[in-house]
């Protein structure tokens, strides 16, 4: 069997296929330029967030330091004779300083460990 392929005659398109390619232009175009705004939108956003990560990091080491200070404070004092902590006995005979938190009471000691019981 031969198959012999008529080619088209290239004419005008008719006025409605005219009118038809016209309006599937501008819409592939708005589509266009509505992905593209959708894509720098992310972008900023992106940008905007991982600005808001770095700074909240930066507050969470900061405060961490913080933290391992006012530790570091408690332990200089524990040689003081007054408000000595109450440290946990442990293997070492120290006190690991993640385990020290106050006491809101007035007692024999104003520094309680985590582990021990409040008075």
């Amino acid at each position: 069997m031969n198959h012999v392929s008529k080619k088209r005659e290239r004419t005008s398109p008719s006025p409605n296929r005219a009118q038809h390619l016209e309006r599937n232009r501008t819409a592939a175009n708005k589509y266009r330029q509505k992905k593209k705004k959708e894509h720098e939108e992310i972008d900023h956003r992106l940008h905007d967030e991982t600005e808001k990560r770095e700074l909240l990091l930066s507050q969470v080491h900061s405060l961490q330091k913080e933290v391992w200070d006012l530790k570091n404070m408690i332990f200089q004092h524990a040689g003081c004779d007054h408000n000595q902590p109450n440290l946990p006995s442990s293997s070492a005979g120290r006190a690991h300083p993640n385990n020290l938190s106050f006491s809101s009471q007035p007692s024999h000691s104003s520094y309680q460990t985590d582990s021990s019981p409040t008075q």
